[in-house]
């Protein structure tokens, strides 16, 4: 059994962290430019259960975790590391192509605040480049990937 959480009161000090400083490593490489990284969530599903005879009590049990999909997106450049991910990721090697990936927030200072590490992690889709003519902006490619486990580090 796990030891039970114990909460602290808050300080009007305590400022919370911004979004866009942080830090992407795969496969323990630091991955430079992602402009986001969504999707780092995870979910109990419950069982219910009537208890017979009494009709106004419902027990609720803790069922399976499950994880969304991480969705990692960057500027195209002349590196193809993601399309070789992804074809290793359907090839017939397909646990060769599970790596751990680990998302840092930093605070403003650059010092490691939180981390979330997707663990055996592996592409189920990658998007590339919307064209435009006329356009200004830059060619992006996203990457979806899904994991087995999350695991939550304070730094």
């Amino acid at each position: 059994m796990s030891n039970p959480v114990t909460f602290k009161k808050e300080n009007s000090s305590d400022e919370p962290y911004n979004n866009f400083v942080y830090k992407v490593d795969i496969n323990n490489v630091t991955i430079g430019g992602f402009t986001d990284v969504t999707g780092l969530s995870v979910r109990s599903d419950v069982l219910e259960y009537r208890e017979g005879g009494s009709h106004d009590v419902t027990h609720v049990f803790q069922n399976d975790l499950s994880y969304t999909n991480a969705t990692l997106r960057r500027g195209m450049t002349k590196h193809d590391d993601f399309i070789k991910w992804i074809r290793n990721a359907v090839s017939a090697n397909r646990e060769a192509a599970r790596y751990d990936i680990m998302i840092t927030m930093m605070d403003r200072q650059e010092n490691s605040t939180w981390g979330w590490k997707l663990i055996n992690a592996y592409p189920v889709r990658w998007d590339g480049p919307s064209m435009m003519a006329g356009g200004d902006g830059f060619a992006m490619e996203t990457l979806e990937v899904t994991y087995e486990e999350l695991d939550f580090i304070k730094h």
